[in-house]
């Protein structure tokens, strides 16, 4: 029965924390176009670089662009990155990546304005309310994962993105 129990924990909880849509951080690269295509991801870029992996896919349920950088042949850091938008609409973003990745990884160990002038200011983004930019990071066991919602600056005036960032950590032990 303990072990049952023990493996039900192990399988109920999240996929291994250094673990990025299937390929592991800081593991070899090798197989990152094999495991997005299987994922239906469409392959951006060149696929024979072997330092940069780009693509179009999904997360989140919603259409993101992925990207895997390598050092030296490892996984040294992927990203999520959602196309600009409105700011309530990038805020939609947002909210459904924070949702994710606490119900995976628990709460953030820190969240807070990007302004400067609002940084004892917790509360997170909302639709309908004055675009401010956001951040939240995670840590676990091998690794972080930090959420931003910030104004990127485009031809027609400010936009709104979001990107999640997950690198992997010094080992826990």
């Amino acid at each position: 029965m303990r072990t049952f129990i023990i493996a039900s924990a192990i399988l109920a909880s999240p996929a291994i924390a250094t673990d990025f849509r299937g390929s592991e951080l800081g593991r070899p690269c090798t197989s990152i176009s094999e495991r997005e295509l299987a994922l239906g991801s469409k392959e951006l870029g060149d696929p024979s670089l072997l330092n940069q992996h780009r693509f179009a896919g999904r997360a989140f349920d919603r259409d993101v662009y992925i990207i895997y950088l390598c050092k030296d042949g490892s996984l040294a850091l992927a990203d999520y990155h959602f196309s600009p938008h409105v700011y309530d609409d990038a805020v939609s973003d947002f909210d459904a990546s924070y949702a994710w990745l606490t119900a995976t990884y628990g709460t953030p160990f820190i969240e807070f304005s990007s302004d400067p002038k609002n940084r004892d200011d917790n509360q997170r983004p909302r639709a309908g309310n004055k675009p401010r930019g956001y951040q939240a990071a995670w840590e676990g066991k091998g690794f972080h994962a930090s959420l931003a919602l910030h104004a990127v600056p485009d031809s027609v005036g400010a936009t709104w993105q979001v990107i999640v960032v997950v690198t992997p950590k010094a080992d826990d032990s």
